[in-house]
């Protein structure tokens, strides 16, 4: 889902303001942003389209934002990622 910056900045707000009022009891809260992500969304997009993108890295697959969630949560309890932003190479700027 595409959110404009303001909706964007709103998100970030919430999770760094539940992030503080929970951290006393041990619960970690961080906020994932990917970038575009070849999800069922896409299903309409012409195969040729899709193949060029994933080809040029303009898109990322579903299980690169699993592994990057993954070792956001399997960092040591006394370490919090706190903003995980996931980029495809093309948009690496």
């Amino acid at each position: 889902m595409l959110l404009p910056g303001s909706a964007k900045h709103a998100v970030q707000a919430f999770v760094h303001t539940l992030r503080r009022q929970v951290a006393s009891h041990g619960i970690r809260v961080g906020e994932v942003s990917p970038g575009p992500v070849v999800t069922a969304l896409l299903k309409d997009w012409p195969k040729e389209n899709l193949e060029k993108a994933l080809a040029d890295g303009s898109l990322i697959e579903p299980n690169e934002v699993a592994e990057a969630v993954l070792f956001m949560l399997s960092r040591p309890r006394n370490v919090t990622v706190r903003d995980l932003v996931i980029l495809p190479q093309s948009q690496d700027i």
